[in-house]
């Protein structure tokens, strides 16, 4: 009986429907990737813009695609990809960038007796954005000062080196740039990604002074009067700075732009 009941099984395994399994897609020949990459970039909705486009196979070297390659156009934000990629095979994913402290001065009592001189290297990452807090490696940077010894700076707390010779600002570049976040300028101390939240407080009577605050730190103090009333509400707008250059609306000090934050934490970090 038992073997009667097997033979029936494999019987009716061998009768049974096999799966069927997908064919393999055909492969994508140069000629049609061509003609659906010209479909793409010729599309009505595209009638008013221009296409600069080169592709290359990575292991050969043999172009792909090419349509208006040698021609000349304007950079855009994609360019940002192309600066990631070289960064990223330059520099590695493990690079670091390094902000250098450095005096002649001797240390007496606790006290540098000269100048402390900031060298950086454009670190990008002390911003809000990267930190929650872009004060914070400048406090650490200030406790590393009081842990070797440094009670006082006798001196001034000055901005070193010329890691970015060139001009700050990118070629082409309008004034309308200058006043969003993405118009910043690039210099060798870059901090909260070249960009200050100011907020300024009208007064409660026309001609009061008005009250100014900036974020993540203090980079203008003293308070003016408006030339026209002004709303008591609070107001805010983003500037972008330079550490060479003021902005086109004169939001932020140059010197301040690039040192004054690392002497807010200073001065903090010694009372």
């Amino acid at each position: 009986m038992t073997r009667a009941v097997l033979a029936l099984a494999l019987v009716a395994a061998a009768c049974a429907p096999r799966p069927r399994v997908a064919a393999p897609a055909p492969a994508l020949t140069r000629a049609a990737f061509r003609a659906s990459a010209d479909a793409l970039v010729g599309d009505p909705m595209f009638r008013n813009a221009n296409w600069g486009v080169l592709i290359l196979d990575p292991a050969t070297g043999d172009t792909l695609y090419s349509r208006n390659a040698a021609k000349l156009f304007m950079p855009a934000s994609n360019q940002k990809i192309l600066t990631g990629a070289t960064a990223l095979a330059q520099l590695g994913g493990d690079f670091r960038f390094a902000t250098h402290f450095v005096s002649s001065a001797p240390v007496v009592d606790g006290v540098l007796r000269g100048d402390l001189v900031v060298v950086g290297q454009g670190d990008p990452t002390m911003s809000d954005a990267m930190m929650g807090d872009a004060m914070r490696p400048l406090r650490a940077a200030a406790d590393s000062l009081w842990a070797l010894g440094i009670r006082a700076i006798a001196g001034a707390l000055v901005k070193g080196g010329n890691l970015f010779p060139d001009t700050t600002l990118g070629f082409g570049w309008e004034w309308d740039d200058f006043e969003t976040p993405s118009g910043a300028a690039v210099d060798e101390l870059f901090f909260n990604n070249g960009v200050a939240r100011v907020t300024v407080f009208g007064g409660d009577r026309p001609g009061d002074p008005v009250r100014v605050r900036t974020r993540p730190a203090r980079t203008i103090s003293s308070p003016s009067r408006p030339t026209r009333p002004r709303s008591s509400r609070a107001s805010a707008t983003s500037c972008a700075w330079s550490g060479r250059r003021t902005s086109r609306r004169n939001c932020c000090s140059p010197r301040d732009a690039s040192i004054s934050p690392m002497r807010a934490a200073t001065a903090r970090r010694s009372r």
